[in-house]
């Protein structure tokens, strides 16, 4: 089935290739066997080619696809996919912090999230394959800084969580308790 799949994602159809991405990212959503699948076949290179779409719906979708493997897998499948990309999942997931898709946002920073973890995991730290160092060579910190001001809490507060935990940092609330968008100074 992934090969008929991945087949449709190389038409010049953008709704034909939209809604092979919808079937990819309901796949990947799944069970953790079926995201190592993906990863696996070609599909995953296209649909990682795919994420700098010209156009934004083919685009927002491919991002969603990638977002579901990041965060249906385990610590270990993870660890491949952001090693079968040399790290550049990262800078992917940056630049897609950008869209202006809540629901893509939140999840954009919930993989981010699931890939920081995998320092800790395997003890990358200070090493050449630490996410943290690839993700604030990316600029990755500065995206997180934008997001601070998107008018969403929940945005605000997985940032503001991701800088504290990962980075050390934290936006610092005002004697309100606003934060973010939200009135801080």
């Amino acid at each position: 089935m992934l090969s008929k799949l991945t087949t449709l994602l190389y038409q010049s159809n953008s709704t034909t290739i939209k809604e092979a991405l919808w079937a990819f990212s309901n796949i990947t959503a799944g069970p953790v066997s079926h995201c190592e699948q993906f990863i696996d076949s070609d599909a995953f290179d296209r649909v990682m080619v795919l994420t700098e779409s010209r156009n934004i719906d083919v685009r927002k979708e491919s991002l969603f696809v990638i977002c579901n493997t990041i965060t249906s897998s385990d610590l270990k499948t993870r660890a491949k996919l952001f090693e079968k990309t040399n790290g550049s999942v990262i800078k992917t997931m940056i630049l897609a912090s950008n869209l202006m898709d809540l629901r893509l946002i939140l999840n954009v920073i919930e993989s981010i999230e699931c890939l920081l973890k995998l320092d800790d995991w395997y003890g990358w730290g200070q090493t050449d394959k630490s996410v943290a160092l690839l993700f604030e060579r990316y600029g990755g910190l500065d995206s997180l800084d934008e997001l601070l001001k998107h008018p969403s809490m929940d945005v605000y507060n997985k940032c503001n969580e991701i800088l504290l935990k990962y980075f050390e940092q934290a936006e610092s609330m005002d004697i309100s308790g606003a934060a973010g968008g939200h009135g801080h100074s």
